[in-house]
């Protein structure tokens, strides 16, 4: 059984990006992707997913449980507003 909040974890962990195009410097090169939460919603709907692409990009299902928790504490995931 995998915790939900280690899978917040990882949605909201920092992802590196190799072979990034900019835009901006028309260049390629590493980049980091973050994602934070501005302001919490009145109500949030979330949807797990459990599926994947396999190596000939057919569609695969995980087998396994996602413990979800009464509550959800998502204040890590807040911009620092300092």
């Amino acid at each position: 059984m995998i915790p939900f909040e280690k899978t917040l974890s990882r949605y909201f962990s920092p992802q590196t990006i190799e072979d990034f195009h900019s835009p901006a410097t028309d260049k390629k090169g590493l980049a980091s992707k973050t994602i934070k939460i501005k302001t919490f919603p009145d109500l949030l709907v979330l949807q797990i997913g459990k599926f994947y692409f396999d190596q000939a990009w057919q569609p695969k299902k995980y087998n396994v449980e996602v413990e979800m928790p009464n509550e959800i504490d998502l204040s890590a995931f807040k911009i620092d507003s300092t």
